[in-house]
């Protein structure tokens, strides 16, 4: 994750920081594993990343976090 976030692209940055949000509010129980799943989810299939990842690597780096949160799920 440190190479996201120190990929100088801020769409990928917002996505990563979208993720922490999403692990913090899942940890704490603010939110349900099923709407921590749909918001991964959701997360993953975003249009942007699609349409802003000029740059595969830090892509596929944002991908894979997303589905390594979503593979913890309880």
């Amino acid at each position: 994750m440190t190479d996201i976030m120190n990929s100088g692209r801020p769409w990928a940055v917002q996505k990563l920081q979208l993720l922490q949000q999403y692990q913090s509010a899942y940890r704490n129980g603010q939110i349900t594993s099923d709407d921590y799943r749909s918001l991964l989810n959701d997360l993953s299939n975003m249009e942007s990343i699609q349409g802003d990842a000029t740059d595969m690597q830090i892509k596929a780096e944002l991908i894979n976090a997303i589905q390594l949160a979503a593979s913890l799920i309880g």
